[in-house]
């Protein structure tokens, strides 16, 4: 349910006036194409001029010895927020991740967070986390351990993607 703010009449911008969110707390893999992780997109109907504010926190972990993840932010069919630095076979995402070559860097997470203004036009919009395996054959997973070690100073973790209509700058 939005969450809508009120000044008591008086308007003023820049104002955060609804937040969606989407809460995973359970775990999820994927392969070498990016796929939506499911539970992580949300929708939000935003004014004409105002802007959204996306957010995200993600728990992701790879293989060991140097295996990766990739991340695009997306709106609908368009990704949003991706770098343009590459100029060679690397690719432009909104986050990226490389394991060491430590043989227990499987069993580790990076947190994935990240903030994006975004000026979408009016009306409903869709937005989501899009994520894959930098490598043929090997997942990578989001809230969990790409391993599992029975020791119990080992975790699991939650992600979340927060939308915030912030009315329109003037």
């Amino acid at each position: 349910m939005p969450v809508y703010y009120s000044d008591g009449g008086n308007s003023s911008s820049g104002r955060i006036v609804q937040v969606q969110q989407a809460f995973k707390t359970d775990g999820f893999s994927v392969g070498n194409s990016f796929a939506e992780v499911t539970g992580l997109s949300k929708s939000i109907t935003v004014t004409s001029g105002n802007k959204v504010l996306v957010s995200y926190g993600l728990g992701v972990s790879a293989g060991p010895n140097v295996y990766s993840a990739h991340l695009k932010l997306r709106r609908g069919s368009t990704d949003i927020a991706i770098s343009t630095a590459s100029t060679d076979n690397s690719l432009n995402v909104s986050s990226f991740y490389l394991t060491s070559y430590d043989s227990y860097s499987d069993s580790t997470f990076t947190n994935f967070n990240n903030m994006y203004l975004d000026s979408p036009s009016a009306g409903s919009h869709t937005y989501k986390i899009m994520l894959q395996s930098g490598y043929n054959n090997y997942n990578v997973y989001v809230n969990r351990p790409y391993t599992f070690r029975n020791y119990n100073n080992y975790g699991c973790v939650v992600s979340h993607l927060t939308l915030m209509e912030v009315t329109a700058w003037v």
